[in-house]
């Protein structure tokens, strides 16, 4: 029997635009065959539909243009359960996008980021809905959110309820201030090597301790290719990544990592099983075309159902 958590997840929803190519080359700067896809993505927004489809109860606070993608993105999340009436809506605006390059074996080349719409969500948004926020058993957010705003909602939320994704190398600074309130982090070892407090060269392992002695209660670390390490005060544990599909776009792995995550954590579960639902979520974004597959469920991912 599944438990329904609360969850209120703020932060980026955009266009994700997907350029794949199907063969290697070695040469730069040259047009390559491939395939180009558009799909729903952005951070807070995938994690979100990944909630709502494991059955969850999930409000998104994000932000949306009024053109056709965006209310492609908005039926979408409403055909997963998802509430997005929270949302900030910018007449004449499109939505908020994400323009990545894949090699054939789903690894980011580069991307752009064109996400002028983020910034709607300011701190007074927050204020204006804080009793929803205070509402939720648990508040996600993403570091695309300004530090302003991240502060509005830091204020609002205590007792470890917080996770957060710190999205990029570049963002994931913004959450340096709020490292004691986080329940969970969801990081890659780039991202958590700008929040530990040391200028030395250290281990997985010791920069894992650094942000627990900082006071993150959980962590989530993902190395892509190489899988990922969970890890608490008392438990650390880490998988290989998934070998055994073959991969149709990596856009949302690291996200199912997360929502995984939180889908074990709302079930209470033991560290192992959580782990194993994040690896499964993450098998089952890799193998479709879409950030989050629009078959999930929580019978295909949940070991105990």
């Amino acid at each position: 029997m599944i438990k329904q958590a609360s969850f209120m997840v703020i932060g980026g929803a955009n266009l994700d635009i997907t350029g794949k190519a199907i063969s290697s080359s070695s040469m730069a700067a040259q047009s390559h065959i491939g395939q180009i896809t558009k799909s729903s993505g952005g951070v807070a927004r995938n994690i979100a539909e990944s909630l709502g489809r494991l059955g969850q109860s999930v409000r998104l606070l994000s932000a949306f243009g009024d053109d056709e993608d965006s209310r492609a993105m908005q039926d979408e999340l409403s055909s997963a359960g998802v509430i997005h009436n929270l949302s900030v809506i910018t007449p004449h605006q499109k939505a908020d996008s994400y323009l990545a390059i894949y090699d054939e074996a789903g690894g980011l080349i580069s991307a752009i980021n064109d996400m002028p719409l983020i910034e709607t969500i300011n701190s007074d948004i927050i204020n204006q809905y804080q009793s929803q926020i205070k509402d939720a058993d648990r508040v996600v957010i993403d570091a695309n959110l300004s530090p302003d705003t991240l502060n509005a909602i830091c204020a609002l939320i205590g007792n470890h309820l917080l996770a957060a994704d710190a999205v990029s190398i570049k963002k994931a600074a913004k959450l340096k201030p709020y490292l004691s309130s986080l329940g969970l982090l969801k990081v890659t070892f780039e991202e958590a090597c700008q929040l530990v407090d040391k200028s030395e060269t250290l281990s997985l392992d010791q920069i894992l301790d650094n942000l627990h002695e900082q006071g993150v209660q959980m962590i989530l670390l993902s190395q892509s290719a190489a899988g990922f390490t969970l890890s608490s005060g008392t438990d650390r544990l880490s998988k290989s990544a998934n070998t055994d599909i073959d991969i149709i776009n990596s856009a949302g792995a690291g996200d199912g990592l997360f929502a995984g995550t939180l889908y074990g954590l709302s079930q209470g579960y033991e560290f192992g099983i959580i782990a194993d639902i994040a690896h499964n979520m993450a098998k089952s974004a890799l193998a479709s075309s879409k950030a989050v597959n629009p078959d999930l469920t929580s019978q295909q991912i949940d070991p105990l159902l």
